[in-house]
């Protein structure tokens, strides 16, 4: 720590690559301060070019040459792969201990490698839940395979990946109108219109909800989605409920039941429909 000419504040000197007031790690020559940088390098996503450019603007000392660092990166991962593995037994064991069974209750996730949607590469976790939750298992995703080039590679989605496109394909759809007019001279957005997210959430979960009750039957599953569109088109004077059942439908239980039905809570104009009817189109 040295104190500042310019200030009466004291300031800390970073201590960086190769600093010899780092500890060494156990049964190496490398530097602790080394090891972490690599490894920090990684979680930003930046490596060692990254690191490079990070470490020049305040005058560092610049990391360890290109090819040591790709040989650094080779024990990195191992060490990383055996700590991951550990842990991941580890919380298998406190979580069946904990729901004292086998049969836990656990959630997914997914991710890309770099930002966006453009990655080839990702992973998908299995996390327990529980107040605090723990990564139980992990896979390794890629859309393509340098040592399996010919062989196809199958996409599987999930129900929430379903409700994701839907809500993300509504906000770009109410994107690309913005403010140009429908054929009612209204915009697409607005009150009793698509007006955000609480329009995206509720249609989305609608979809994910639809696919959780049908997976077995495609043919169901297809007419229980163009349900929901053409629910949200129908009016009182003018119902669209062909793919419905009295079953769930509350407008055909009152028609069944001689009771009175109001559209109107649930209906969306038809021009902002007409405008969003291409998404299920392509659902």
């Amino acid at each position: 720590m040295n104190d500042c000419n310019n200030s009466n504040y004291p300031h800390y000197v970073n201590v960086f690559l190769f600093s010899e007031t780092s500890p060494k790690i156990v049964s190496t020559e490398r530097r602790d301060v080394n090891v972490r940088a690599q490894l920090a390098g990684h979680l930003c996503g930046i490596r060692h070019a990254g690191l490079a450019k990070l470490v020049g603007v305040p005058n560092l000392p610049s990391p360890v040459q290109d090819d040591t660092y790709s040989k650094w990166d080779k024990q990195l991962l191992e060490f990383v792969k055996s700590t991951s593995e550990k842990s991941m037994a580890r919380a298998v064991e406190d979580a069946v201990a904990t729901a004292n069974t086998t049969d836990l209750t656990v959630s997914g996730d997914d991710f890309w490698q770099t930002r966006g949607f453009q990655s080839s590469h990702g992973a998908a976790a299995l996390f327990f839940l529980h107040n605090a939750p723990q990564v139980l298992d992990i896979e390794t995703c890629s859309k393509t395979c340098s040592v399996c080039k010919d062989k196809p590679v199958q996409k599987v989605e999930d129900l929430n990946h379903f409700s994701k496109r839907m809500k993300r394909s509504l906000n770009t759809i109410r994107r690309e109108y913005g403010r140009k007019k429908l054929s009612d001279g209204k915009t697409i957005g607005g009150k009793n219109r698509l007006s955000g997210d609480s329009d995206y959430t509720s249609t989305s979960n609608d979809i994910r909800l639809n696919h959780s009750k049908v997976q077995t039957s495609l043919d169901l599953l297809h007419a229980r989605s163009w349900a929901i569109f053409w629910h949200k088109y129908s009016t009182n004077d003018d119902p669209r409920l062909k793919f419905c059942s009295d079953e769930w439908c509350d407008y055909l239980k009152s028609v069944r039941d001689g009771t009175s039905y109001d559209h109107t809570s649930h209906a969306l104009p038809r021009p902002v429909l007409d405008a969003i009817k291409r998404i299920f189109d392509s659902l």
